[in-house]
């Protein structure tokens, strides 16, 4: 009988640690399960309307695929807060292989990425001119690890538009911060469209977002018809000055991302911002689904991209009529 009892107690003793094994190994599993969820890197100089509306749109596209920040994923979004220095050290400390992949909105991040050498893919978001920027050599040939979207700005449907609803202008007002390539990119296809049309054209710059005020001063000075305003985050930035200055002188202003007209400048042809960061991580998809990044071509978001988009307000202002014919997305100032 004691030989029996000795033997049911072993036998509970073992089931016992048994138990305790599995329950340690489940938490083990939970814990590494935790500890693999994949991780995306988000990077961006500065934030404003515009590129939050793209820092969005890449989580609402990670989470359409599966990847929810803090349940599904880890997603790091860090700003630069308009510093290069500060740029470069984030996207220093991304190339530490533990990423599944970088997202990099407009260009200035863009490249601080490219120059660490990294070999996590690379998706980039709002890139106006990939190649002229330096970022692939080719939009359909290019690096293994690096492809993304480009915002082409349709320049000459921008300036098609104010045909419609500004006719008539003389002297249009250009403005940029001379340190972003995109922004000067587009700047100088701006100055070859004029060029080619014979339209005079007056050129300011502001290098700070505190110099837009002056810059916008210096436009009405010079009794500009109307403002092109490209992609430029250091104008994003004091935009809401800009619009207000412009449209207290009739100025129509006219941008090129929905952002900036919402921020109470007059109109654009554009793409979404929102609608962008999607689409960069569906570039992310493919790649996830077994394509190499070098057969994933640059997609330029062009004019079948975009659509008019009109403030409301600001028409308002400035006494302009919207056809009823021209099919426009009506904003109002943020």
């Amino acid at each position: 009988m004691k030989k029996l009892l000795l033997i049911m107690l072993a036998l509970v003793t073992a089931l016992l640690v048994l138990a305790g094994c599995q329950n340690n190994e489940e938490k083990t599993g939970d814990t590494n399960q935790t500890a693999e969820k994949p991780k995306f890197g988000v990077i961006s100089l500065v934030e404003n309307s515009a590129f939050t509306d793209m820092r969005d749109g890449i989580f609402e596209g990670l989470k359409n695929y599966g990847y929810v920040n803090g349940e599904t994923a880890v997603i790091d979004y860090q700003c630069a807060g308009g510093d290069m220095g500060t740029l470069a050290t984030i996207a220093s400390s991304m190339n530490d292989g533990s990423y599944k992949a970088i997202f990099t909105i407009a260009t200035p991040p863009t490249l601080s990425f490219l120059a660490t050498e990294s070999e996590t893919p690379l998706f980039f978001c709002a890139v106006s001119g990939p190649v002229a920027a330096g970022v692939v050599a080719d939009l359909n040939q290019h690096a293994e690890n690096v492809t993304g979207t480009s915002n082409a700005i349709p320049v000459e449907d921008i300036f098609a538009l104010a045909d419609k609803l500004t006719p008539g202008y003389s002297k249009v007002g250009l403005i940029s911060s001379g340190k972003e390539s995109n922004a000067t990119n587009t700047a100088a296809l701006a100055k070859s469209y004029l060029e080619n049309k014979e339209i005079d054209y007056y050129e300011v710059t502001a290098e700070t977002s505190a110099d837009v005020e002056t810059a916008a001063n210096a436009i009405a000075a010079e009794k500009c018809d109307i403002l092109f305003i490209p992609n430029d985050s250091v104008i994003q930035s004091g935009v809401a000055k800009l619009a207000e200055i412009c449209n207290e002188k009739g100025i129509p202003t006219y941008a090129s991302s929905v952002a900036t007209v919402a921020s109470g400048c007059f109109a654009t042809v554009a793409i979404n911002d929102f609608d962008i960061g999607k689409l960069t991580v569906d570039l992310y998809a493919e790649y996830k689904n077994g394509k190499d990044i070098k057969d994933i071509p640059v997609l330029v978001c062009d004019a079948e991209y975009c659509t008019v988009t009109i403030n409301k307000e600001t028409a308002h202002a400035l006494n302009v009529d919207i056809p009823e014919t021209l099919h426009a997305e009506l904003v109002e100032n943020n």
